[in-house]
């Protein structure tokens, strides 16, 4: 085409846009046709042509922009391109994305798409009309960023975009800047249509108009795409989540983006650090559950390391972890608590250890201290199982074999007294019988039940009697494991009893978080890095508030007849 004719296309396609935007302002109500009546632009009988357009083409008017299928009528002059070339009009498109012209964008580029790319016919009852916004930049997502075009590259969509702004200042001098032209960044983006996506951004290059300005020239910033990243921000709250809240390795995660895994865990980091120091996921602590876990196993010229996790047994999430299990690590934890913070834990719940239970009382305001009911019963298992072994060694000279009667009846001596069955208990006595000739086998496991009488005396008077009959007994059968056992019990008796102060509170919530933490050690193959292992926990189990969009309902499920 030649380039007067060229150049007269495109003012003519310009002025015929803007005329037609000016009428849908003017027409009032969006829902009306032109030529409706009730309308402010009732009074045209006839809507304007699209660009492009011909006899039966797609008319532009404001049934389009609010999912209406506009009504065909004949236009009133020929198209642009018969006006101007007498040549005939192109076969109308449809259903072809709408291309909003970018005010610094080329004359030309833009003539050429208003030409190729006439205005959609929505589905009926549908609403794609978006107050403010152009439609591309509202399906790419992307705030001041615009779609040009895309494109399929190894099973892959690529994505061109570019930024709306077109207008730039010196950050130094103040002047407006002079456009450099663009240059192309490749950055990777969240999956589409289940595909990947990559985005070719045409990065705006601007320079100073001032010459005596230090500024010389720079690239345009943005939000959405930080400078020099390979991931654009929303990929890389989204690789954070995947790898936080969803528990994936970060090496998965890496393979799914293309990127390495530096990368990934670089952005769990910048994402979930604030996440995770958000004060609000630790306040409002009423019961506080510890506990520590393996970090390391011990390997040639290193020992075994643990951590110790706190837990909020109301909401089942854990606080924070910290480094060794002794109580110092307990206290250095509470040192960065406010006094509010401390004075509002009222009961805490551990397993009988001396170590975190002097930094407990005395870093917290007095607190009702609870020993967990499982472990109380676990010594008692393990009394049980101690005295059979050595009964064993005593009577047969060797561990327990497979006929032996003591090894056979070695799980029904564990067993809950009131979960027996009938078979069960004659089981038992005919081992006993046959293997335990000094009855201190039966005498443990007597112990071992009354111990575990206490938890089911329903309050803390019947507890203190059970509890009672439990060192009588104890006493009576002079068994060197029953004694330790009874010791035991008598340092921690307040605590044991504390059961029934605090409405059963236990430690079974720490323990279960404590499997979460497993599982997340065995998602990554272990760990050695401390900072990565705690920050990888909080996020999976630590009570993130993670910014998810919930999922609109589709369909309700009727509910069933009954015939």
């Amino acid at each position: 085409m030649p380039e007067p004719a060229r150049q007269a296309v495109v003012d003519d396609a310009a002025g015929d846009v803007s005329l037609v935007v000016e009428e849908v302002v003017e027409a009032g109500a969006l829902g009306e046709r032109w030529g409706q009546p009730g309308g402010r632009g009732g009074g045209r009988s006839q809507p304007r042509p699209a660009l492009g357009g011909g006899p039966g083409g797609q008319q532009r008017g404001a049934g389009q922009l609010t999912g209406e299928h506009p009504r065909p009528r004949t236009p009133t002059r020929p198209p642009v391109d018969a006006q101007v070339l007498g040549q005939p009009p192109p076969a109308p498109r449809t259903q072809q994305p709408e291309m909003v012209e970018d005010p610094s964008a080329d004359h030309e580029v833009a003539a050429v798409a208003a030409e190729e790319h006439p205005h959609p016919v929505p589905a009926s009852g549908g609403q794609v009309r978006v107050e403010g916004s152009r439609v591309d930049a509202v399906l790419l997502g992307l705030d001041d960023f615009g779609a040009l075009e895309w494109r399929l590259v190894g099973g892959e969509i690529e994505l061109t975009v570019e930024t709306t702004i077109d207008k730039a200042w010196c950050r130094l001098c103040g002047v407006r800047a002079l456009s450099k032209g663009r240059s192309t960044v490749m950055v990777r983006d969240i999956d589409a249509f289940g595909r990947r996506v990559q985005l070719r951004w045409r990065k705006r290059r601007w320079r100073c108009a001032e010459q005596l300005c230090a500024v010389k020239t720079w690239t345009e910033t943005t939000d959405a795409i930080a400078a020099r990243a390979v991931l654009t921000q929303r990929a890389r709250v989204q690789a954070c989540r995947r790898v936080g809240r969803d528990g994936h390795s970060v090496a998965a995660v890496a393979r799914d983006l293309g990127v390495g895994w530096h990368t990934v865990m670089g952005a769990v980091i910048d994402v979930g650090t604030p996440l995770v120091d958000d004060p609000a996921r630790t306040a409002g602590v009423r019961a506080l559950g510890v506990d520590e876990t393996s970090f390391l196993r011990a390997a040639p010229g290193r020992r075994s390391r643990f951590v110790t996790g706190l837990v909020d047994l109301r909401r089942s999430r854990l606080l924070d972890v910290v480094d060794g299990r002794a109580g110092s690590a307990v206290t250095c934890w509470f040192a960065g608590r406010n006094d509010a913070w401390l004075a509002a834990v009222e009961c805490v719940a551990l397993d009988p250890y001396r170590g975190y239970y002097n930094a407990l009382v005395s870093g917290l305001d007095a607190p009702e201290v609870v020993v967990d009911a499982f472990h109380i019963v676990r010594l008692g298992n393990i009394m049980v199982d101690e005295v059979r072994r050595r009964v064993q060694q005593q009577t047969l000279g060797h561990r327990g074999h497979r006929d032996d009667p003591l090894y056979g009846i070695r799980r029904l001596l564990l067993t809950g007294e009131e979960r027996l069955t009938p078979r069960g208990r004659e089981r038992i006595r005919l081992g006993l019988a046959a293997g335990d000739r000094g009855d201190e086998v039966w005498y443990a496991w007597t112990i071992k039940e009354q111990l575990r009488a206490i938890y089911r005396a329903g309050e803390e008077p019947a507890a203190r009697e059970a509890l009672a009959d439990f060192y009588d007994v104890a006493c009576t059968a002079d068994i060197p494991e029953a004694d330790r056992l009874a010791r035991t019990i008598r340092r921690w008796e307040d605590a044991v009893l504390a059961y029934y102060r605090s409405d059963g509170l236990s430690n079974a919530r720490t323990e279960a978080v404590n499997g979460l933490m497993k599982k997340i050690k065995r998602v990554g193959h272990g760990f050695r890095n401390l900072h990565n292992y705690r920050l990888r926990l909080l996020l999976h189990c630590g009570g993130v508030a993670w910014q998810d969009q919930p999922a609109a309902k589709l369909r309700g499920r009727a509910p069933q007849i009954a015939a």
